[in-house]
């Protein structure tokens, strides 16, 4: 296993600042799998090492990765869709039309599995993905007809969380 050096932690942090800093993140990180540096964390990245720092190596330094399963297909394309329904509110301040929501989530289906697979394998197990790409289909009708009534106008929509790491860091 790859040896990490973790930043000290200070005794007695108070303030933000000092509490942040005992957050164990790596001073000299390892090259990931394809010889290249780390250049940021992101949230889901940190999180796994929290919890498992070994995972954390396979998946990130070695790059294992198990296969996409068809319920994380669904999840992704149907996030995907529901993000793109609000981005729109927000910017033009009238949503997408369910069927227009619908229409975005079919097109880019097919696409957006292609680099599923091309980074990872992607087994659809006991699903076909006729009936996989049927199921996101229900969610998003259900997310319209039940949940977005319930929700009010946006404010913002998913942001993509990551923590640079600082220049110069080995």
């Amino acid at each position: 296993m790859s040896e990490f050096a973790l930043a000290p932690v200070p005794a007695g942090a108070s303030t933000a600042a000092e509490l942040a800093a005992r957050i164990p993140i790596p001073t000299r990180l390892p090259p990931r799998y394809d010889g290249q540096p780390l250049q940021h964390f992101s949230n889901s990245s940190y999180t796994l090492f929290l919890a498992c720092p070994e995972l954390w190596r396979r998946k990130y330094l070695r790059g294992d990765r198990p296969p996409k399963t068809a319920v994380m297909v669904i999840g992704s394309r149907v996030d995907e869709a529901i993000t793109g329904y609000f981005q729109q509110q927000l910017e033009y301040g009238q949503p997408p039309t369910l069927e227009d929501t619908l229409d975005r989530y079919e097109s880019t289906w097919a696409e957006r599995l292609d680099e599923d697979r091309e980074r990872t394998p992607v087994t659809f197990g006991e699903l076909d993905e006729p009936t996989a790409r049927a199921i996101g289909i229900e969610a998003i009708k259900v997310t319209f007809d039940q949940l977005i009534p319930q929700l009010g106008t946006p404010v913002a929509i998913q942001r993509r969380l990551e923590w640079p790491l600082a220049p110069g860091l080995e």
